[in-house]
């Protein structure tokens, strides 16, 4: 086998030899190598990589001189390797063939012949269209393979949100096993969701690059990946729903100038203009920037529905020297709508009734706005090739205000008729803060390696709200028929009217830490642990005197809570887990005499197979849990209008997913889930009822092929379905909403030169127009339907 050893320079002798050796060497891009490299200079590394491979590196080596590679072990292919030397820093590796890599500096400005040379991929190239990653940060907050990761974890690429053109969270979160939506359709309300059988509040599950978004309610266009981590996430995120975490990674500033302006249009007059600018401020591309800019118009299915959103988002990189990294954010997110709170049960099922049908006033003055702004920033200092500190902050500022209709909780005996009752809430701010401190490393003792976190973290949320809840202003508001609503002008509450001021804040503070150990290259070991303490305090009252005067209740406790996984690669492909975690967490709701409620408490034992085909381009994981919630609010017997934290409900289940590319042309993302639910524990009655809105069964099943040779290169199209179980609608198990199963599809067209690329695409969701619903957060009389048909069309431009 033709063998050349040495560093070559980026001058044209090298390259052509190079490529006349490319003609006769052997595919070693798929092979796997023993490694067992120390944390070293970087240019040490590479030339101990070639000797392990007989694989050429091209680079040169001044531009490398000041770098440090981290310590590897274990089996790898070339490819998953060179990640591993060159993920901490500014680097590109190019497999320019099977048999030499070209590295450079992502400041440089020369470029090899027949490769392209960019400090961060390009958004737009055929590899980052890919729907797998190998890795995953909201599992251990390290850089731990998810082949090497003892839990259940999965990730949404920004391809396969825009291949679906999904615009809210849960457009994407669809593919995913055991997530299950809790949104209203056709509004703007907070992101909602259902993991593993439970709920979260809104406030507890959404995090932002590692911190928690309170009352989120998210934009897709900023969004680089959604990682969704299953089951308790407490001991790294503090207070969180056992269920699991979706963390949102935001886009991040690019090094090579990359701008893209995109038109959607579609059904119900839905516009949305997108644009994303990015790219060196400076010369030497220590300082990048990053700004995205998104407008929204559109209707709804839903009668008198309709929304506006704008939203802005500028960042800045700036990377002073080779060992720091400082990332700043800013996002202005405005929201004017219409609250929709769905249609009602009748008997068993959801009314015979149009699903556009809106039950509300819907006159002029109805209306909801939201207005977020969120700032931070994270900044991570580099002591060497093993060390490093990583400090996050986030500030949020949340103004709500709206005008609306409340329902009831019931019909009327007859089946038609609701009391609605006015909703008025002109002043709900909230105010949350949250930052972290980690410390992560890596080393060696007596052979057995170590990764390492210790980790520091404090949440302070305040909301402060005045507002008219729940009556109906002496009968002014007439009851509706469901068959034939009557929409109108609310009547607006005066302001010695108002009847309700509340006031809360709840902060926590938490130390933990973690150590992943390896031993013999296969068997890896996840140890930690988190001590937290948690305060509460609640105020509230129907005056503002009272309100001024009340004492507010205070409620704090701290907890131990501890996390423990164990992997076995039985092949670097291949790998068997399983992981005990308990968590604690967050009882939103008021106590009588507003008192406090004990936090949530829960345990989950999970074990699982995962596998990587194709060289890890393709991700499977097979995974079984048992989780039990303790501690979860139910009407209190004495004062129905409170409630008590004494129920209790376990799920068990089996969650399968795949994702990635089965050939250069075809990617695929896949789930299937089976989830078995039981409260197990109530004082209404509902002991042994099934947990609401949580299908038994569900799957999904997505591909798009690209065709990149030929008279048709540029064509993509790809179809789905997504199959969702019959499921009960409330605790009580009153009602159920159907199953379905909804077929979606896309055709799509890019032309690209060298420098401009554009794209037209068309998508097809609930292809059958097939009525379903998606879920009843809020019992038998919100059940929210979902999309009719609906075509979604896009062109874009990118430079």
């Amino acid at each position: 086998m033709p063998h050349i050893t040495g560093k070559f320079r980026l001058c044209w002798p090298g390259i052509i030899l190079s490529f006349l050796i490319m003609i006769t060497s052997a595919q070693a891009s798929n092979t796997f190598f023993e490694f067992d490299l120390p944390s070293q200079p970087l240019t040490q590394s590479l030339e101990q990589f070639q000797k392990t491979t007989g694989i050429n590196i091209v680079y040169a080596p001044k531009e490398l001189a000041n770098y440090y590679s981290p310590a590897i072990q274990g089996q790898y292919t070339p490819r998953q390797a060179i990640q591993i030397l060159l993920a901490e820093h500014r680097l590109n590796a190019e497999f320019i063939s099977n048999s030499m890599i070209a590295v450079k500096p992502a400041s440089a400005v020369q470029q090899l012949p027949e490769m392209t040379v960019t400090g961060t991929p390009d958004p737009d190239s055929p590899d980052n269209r890919s729907y797998n990653h190998s890795s995953a940060f909201s599992a251990t907050k390290t850089d731990t393979p998810i082949m090497e990761t003892p839990m259940s974890i999965q990730v949404i690429p920004k391809a396969l949100m825009e291949d679906q053109q999904a615009i809210q969270l849960k457009d994407a979160l669809k593919n995913v096993s055991g997530v299950f939506t809790g949104n209203q359709s056709g509004e703007y309300g907070y992101d909602k969701f259902f993991i593993r059988g439970f709920p979260n509040a809104g406030s507890t599950q959404i995090y932002r690059d590692g911190l928690l978004l309170p009352r989120s309610n998210n934009d897709t266009f900023n969004i680089e990946q959604i990682e969704i981590l299953k089951g308790p996430a407490a001991v790294l995120y503090g207070r969180v729903e056992p269920g699991g975490l979706i963390n949102t990674v935001s886009k991040k500033p690019l090094d090579t100038p990359y701008y893209s302006l995109q038109q959607q249009f579609g059904s119900f007059d839905h516009y949305r203009t997108m644009a994303d600018a990015t790219g060196p401020i400076t010369s030497d591309k220590s300082l990048l920037y990053r700004l995205n800019i998104a407008y929204q118009n559109t209707g709804t299915f839903v009668d008198l529905v309709d929304n506006e959103r704008i939203l802005v988002a500028p960042s800045l990189q700036w990377k002073p020297g080779d060992r720091d990294v400082l990332n700043f954010r800013l996002e202005y997110q405005n929201d004017n709508g219409r609250y929709y709170d769905g249609i009602p049960a009748v008997g068993r099922r959801p009314a015979d009734i149009p699903i556009s049908t809106f039950l509300g006033w819907g006159g002029d003055n109805e209306y909801q706005k939201q207005q977020r702004i969120v700032t931070g920033y994270d900044w991570t200092h580099h002591f060497n090739g093993d060390w490093k500190i990583t400090n996050r902050f986030s500030y949020t500022n949340l103004n709500y205000k709206f005008i609306n209709t409340y329902y009831g909780d019931s019909l009327a005996d007859d089946n038609r008729t609701f009391t609605r009752a006015n909703y008025h809430y002109p002043s709900d701010k909230t105010d949350a803060y949250a930052t972290n401190l980690d410390l992560t490393g890596r080393f060696t003792t007596y052979g057995i390696s170590h990764k390492v976190l210790l980790g520091f973290d404090y949440y302070r949320k305040d909301t402060h709200a005045i507002g008219y809840c729940c009556n109906a202003l002496n009968g002014f508001i007439p009851t509706v028929d469901i068959y034939n609503p009557i929409h109108a002008d609310v009547r607006v509450p005066l302001q010695n009217e108002l009847n309700d001021y509340r006031r809360s804040s709840q902060y926590w503070y938490g130390l933990y830490f973690q150590d992943q150990v390896t031993f013999f290259d296969k068997l890896h070991l996840l140890f930690g642990g988190r001590q937290d303490w948690a305060t509460d305090t609640r105020a509230s009252a129907s005056s503002a005197a009272s309100y001024a005067l009340a004492q507010d209740k205070v409620f704090s406790d701290s907890k131990f809570t501890p996390r423990a996984g164990i992997l076995y690669q039985i092949q670097p492909s291949l790998s068997i887990y399983g992981n005990y975690v308990e968590s604690f967490g967050v009882n939103n709701g008021r106590g009588f005499n507003n008192e406090p409620l004990k936090p949530q408490t829960a345990t989950q034992y999970e074990a699982g197979v995962k596998k990587e085909w194709m060289d890890g381009k393709f991700i499977t994981t097979l995974a079984y849990y048992d989780l039990t919630k303790k501690n979860i609010t139910t009407t209190d017997p004495l004062h129905p209008q409170f409630v008590i934290p004494v129920g209790e409900a376990r799920s068990r289940g089996v969650e399968f997913d795949i994702s990635g590319r089965i050939t250069e042309n075809l990617s695929v993302i896949g789930s299937y889930s089976y989830t078995d639910t039981e409260i197990t524990k109530d004082n209404r009655g509902n002991q042994g009822h099934k947990l609401p809105n949580v299908p038994k069964h569900a799957g999904s099943l997505w591909g798009k092929y690209d065709v990149t040779q030929g008279l048709l290169r540029g064509l993509n199209i790809g179809s789905g379905v997504f199959l969702i179980g019959k499921r009960e609608g409330d605790n009580a198990n009153s009602f159920e909403l159907p199953g379905y199963v909804r077929w979606d599809a896309l055709v799509g067209y890019r032309w690209r030169t060298s420098k401009t690329e554009l794209s037209l695409q068309l998508n097809v969701n609930n292809i059958l127009d097939k009525t379903y619903y998606d879920a009843s957060p809020a019992g038998a009389t919100n059940i929210y339907p979902g999309i009719p048909r609906t075509f979604l069309g896009s062109i874009k431009i990118a430079l």
